[in-house]
């Protein structure tokens, strides 16, 4: 009796085991994925090899590392504050080695970001918005002060910026950027019809 007693409970606990995971079944995406995360990280997925990739600069107020297409990119940042908005310039340079100089390069800039509580998760835009979820994107490269291409937003993709910490005391800010330009004018071997930014963490100091 008392072995057919163990063995009905054994049978109750199993079947209210199978019960609850057809009611609550796990889901795998659960464990990966992280509840409102802004900029993730992506896999490289681009083959081209048509472009070129400048110097990173003396990095003198900042960093910012990631991918460029389907390479790791490396450029300096700076950053402007006044008093409603932050401004951040990422750039890489032209590096001569004959007399050890920098020439402005590529020139990524994030304008209007709201100084008073920037933490957070923003979207880029090509346009100057009164959202102030919208931050304001453009990326051109240049040769010291001669524009060579400019580019534009591919809003047809996710662009977004994440703001992580912010102190204007000690000039530190630090964030992620994703981001997708495409031009009319490419210059095969140098400036290709489509650049993406991604995977990319920045530090002010």
């Amino acid at each position: 009796m008392r072995n057919k007693f163990i063995i009905l409970c054994t049978i109750l606990i199993i079947f209210s085991c199978a019960k609850d995971d057809v009611i609550n079944p796990p889901c795998e995406t659960d464990i990966n994925t992280l509840p409102n995360e802004c900029v993730s990280i992506e896999d490289i997925t681009s083959t081209n090899t048509d472009f070129i990739m400048l110097d990173k600069g003396l990095q003198e107020e900042g960093t910012a590392k990631g991918i460029k297409i389907n390479e790791e990119w490396e450029a300096s940042i700076f950053y402007f504050i006044n008093d409603s908005s932050i401004n951040l310039f990422i750039s890489t340079y032209w590096y001569d080695s004959i007399d050890n100089s920098y020439l402005l390069g590529e020139l990524l800039q994030l304008l209007d970001i709201p100084n008073n509580t920037p933490i957070g998760c923003y979207d880029l835009t090509t346009e100057i918005s009164s959202d102030p979820k919208l931050i304001r994107c453009k990326y051109s490269v240049e040769d010291g002060d001669i524009t060579l291409i400019n580019y534009t937003l591919d809003e047809s993709k996710e662009n977004k910026l994440e703001i992580l910490e912010y102190d204007p005391i000690a000039g530190i800010i630090k964030g992620k950027v994703k981001a997708s330009f495409i031009t009319d004018e490419p210059e095969p071997g140098y400036f290709p019809e489509k650049v993406r930014f991604f995977n990319v963490d920045f530090e002010t100091y």
